[in-house]
């Protein structure tokens, strides 16, 4: 092994701080990134202690002040209780229902449709500007309105309008 390949026998002083210190380069990398990592948490760490309100550590139940009682019935003097004032007897607050469903509109006149090769009760409800659920509740037979028939009838609303 030749002197001049092996850095602990090297003559020449460092010019750096840890350049030549006996260390393979990966392993000076990985020193030095340690040394920035360590300074980063020392900031870290101080600006977060500077910048906590002062008082008691949020786990400190030692001060009356983090402490909050209900007050006395004394001190409430005329006051409704509240809900978690669980001393007193809550009744419970009657909620109004659903509204009731209105009365669904009764048609004026009903147009017999004779159905064609071809028609859909989507069509239908085109062609007369009334909706599919409109048609399929006064025509209970179509059920779902998927399969119509052609010569069937289907009675269409008509509305005042």
């Amino acid at each position: 092994m030749r002197a001049e390949s092996d850095p602990l026998s090297s003559s020449r002083p460092p010019t750096r701080l840890g350049e030549h210190a006996g260390l393979p380069d990966a392993w000076r990398v990985r020193v030095q990134r340690l040394i920035a990592i360590g300074i980063v948490t020392g900031a870290v760490v101080a600006v977060a202690a500077a910048t906590q309100p002062s008082g008691p550590p949020s786990g400190d139940l030692s001060s009356a002040e983090s402490i909050i009682t209900a007050p006395s019935p004394e001190m409430r003097a005329g006051i409704q209780p509240s809900l978690i004032d669980s001393s007193v007897e809550q009744t419970p607050i009657q909620l109004p229902g659903p509204p009731q469903p209105a009365e669904p509109e009764r048609p004026d006149a009903f147009i017999r449709f004779t159905v064609q090769p071809g028609d859909t009760v989507f069509d239908i409800s085109q062609v007369y500007g009334i909706s599919v659920e409109e048609i399929l509740r006064f025509n209970p037979s179509l059920g779902d309105g998927t399969r119509v028939f052609v010569g069937q009838e289907v009675s269409v609303p008509q509305f005042d309008k």
